[in-house]
């Protein structure tokens, strides 16, 4: 399954690619989704991640980094995946468009048949609502 969401935000592209770190990954966790980081290395290709989602593990691995004058992006795809998961690569894109800067979201996501609906309706949302806190966070 695919979900690509963008979303409008201010800044220097090259600048606003800097703040994509744990601080944003902490910024962003919907509060009512337990989350506890065991490993989050700084964003680089390779770099490592482990979380506790309730009681699940997530462990991921930056599989790309790339940093350009008109787009920059990350990938980070999942190595172990908390159930009901089976497949996760998240693309994370800061991207400038007519003079204006997009941070979109490419998601592949993938779950057993019978969770695939929620699992995307639940991902989409998530992503969605993420707009206006990325605004408050590459404003300061």
């Amino acid at each position: 399954m695919k979900i690509e969401i963008k979303h409008k935000i201010s800044g220097d592209l090259k600048a606003q690619f800097k703040k994509m770190n744990k601080e944003l990954f902490m910024f962003l966790n919907p509060r009512f989704i337990p989350l506890k980081i065991d490993v989050f290395e700084e964003i680089s290709k390779n770099s490592i991640f482990r979380l506790k989602v309730m009681f699940f593990r997530w462990d991921g691995v930056i599989s790309e980094y790339v940093i350009d004058d008109n787009e920059s992006y990350f990938v980070d795809e999942g190595v172990k995946l908390p159930f009901p998961l089976k497949k996760w690569r998240h693309k994370h894109i800061l991207k400038k468009i007519d003079n204006e800067l997009f941070l979109i979201e490419d998601v592949e996501v993938d779950s057993y048949f019978i969770f695939r609906p929620f699992v995307k309706y639940f991902f989409r949302k998530m992503l969605e609502k993420r707009g206006d806190k990325y605004r408050v966070y590459f404003s300061n």
